[in-house]
């Protein structure tokens, strides 16, 4: 599943030092999470979890590691400072200039973010953040994620094309 997102979804190369134990490496251009554009990818999530209609499922992926505490892998208060600086920015702050209201009262109602701890990563070791976004216009969503399909939209359209 690893490589097949890194290769296919991120097109991130892997660097050679990467090993099982180390998980996936990839080159960087600031070692601290969200700080270079060029070290995350926002996509949406390709296995959504079965959400209510208008709730839109964002994965956004990351080059660096964000701090986590030992021994279940929580995020530490650093870190949880840092993925919710940026979700706010990335995030809310569009939803609350569009809606016409505060950064406040969109975080928590329509946008909601959450990192797993390293037990419950469907993907570990590649680092990876959740967003839940409630009654986003499809451009904006389009405009985080470059416009970037789910797979089960493609294999869908895919299978629409050959009838």
């Amino acid at each position: 599943m690893t490589n097949f997102i890194c290769q296919r979804r991120l097109h991130w190369p892997l660097l050679p030092e990467s090993t099982a134990e180390t998980g996936p490496l990839f080159a960087f251009k600031n070692a601290t999470p969200f700080a270079d554009p060029d070290d995350y990818k926002t996509l949406p999530n390709d296995w959504p979890y079965g959400l209510e209609s208008g709730i839109v499922h964002i994965v956004v992926w990351l080059k660096t590691r964000i701090a986590t505490a030992p021994p279940d892998g929580h995020l530490t208060s650093e870190g949880r400072e840092l993925v919710e600086g940026f979700v706010k920015k990335m995030f809310a702050e569009t939803v609350a200039e569009v809606d016409g209201t505060k950064v406040e009262d969109v975080m928590g109602r329509k946008v909601m973010w959450f990192k797993n701890w390293t037990a419950l990563q469907s993907v570990p070791g590649l680092e990876h953040v959740h967003v839940l976004v409630r009654n986003v216009q499809q451009e904006i969503i389009e405009g985080w994620t470059g416009g970037v399909r789910p797979l089960q939209d493609e294999v869908k359209q895919a299978e629409a094309d050959r009838c």
